[in-house]
C-alpha cells in the first residue's frame, strides 16, 4: 500500500468536523468528551459535564488510550481493503 493511501485513512473527515462544530456551542465543545488537558476547563465546568455525561451512552469521559485499538488496526495490515469509510470512537454518541 502506497504511502498516500495509509495517510488518508489518519484524516479527519472534514464533513463530519463541520457537523460536530455546528452541533457546539464552541469549538471546544466539539470535540470535549474526550479528557486532555485542553478539554479540562469544559470537564469541570458541572453543567456541561452533566449534559454531555448524560448525552453519551458510555457515561464516561472518553480517554485518548481508547483510540489505541483503531491506530493499530488502521495502520496494521488488517485494514489494507478498508477504505471509504469512518471508524467511530465517541462512546456510543453517535449511535444513540
Amino acid at each position: 500500500m502506497n504511502g498516500q493511501a495509509e495517510a488518508s485513512k489518519l484524516t479527519v473527515s472534514p464533513l463530519g468536523e463541520q457537523a460536530t462544530l455546528a452541533r457546539s456551542k464552541t469549538a471546544d465543545d466539539g470535540n470535549s468528551y474526550i479528557k486532555t488537558d485542553m478539554t479540562e476547563k469544559s470537564i469541570q465546568d458541572p453543567e456541561y459535564s452533566s449534559y454531555q455525561l448524560g448525552r453519551t451512552p458510555a457515561k464516561r469521559w472518553g480517554l485518548p488510550e481508547d483510540f489505541r485499538g483503531a491506530v493499530v488496526f488502521l495502520a496494521s495490515g488488517a485494514s489494507n481493503f478498508v477504505t471509504g469509510t469512518s471508524i467511530v470512537i465517541d462512546g456510543g454518541l453517535l449511535g444513540r
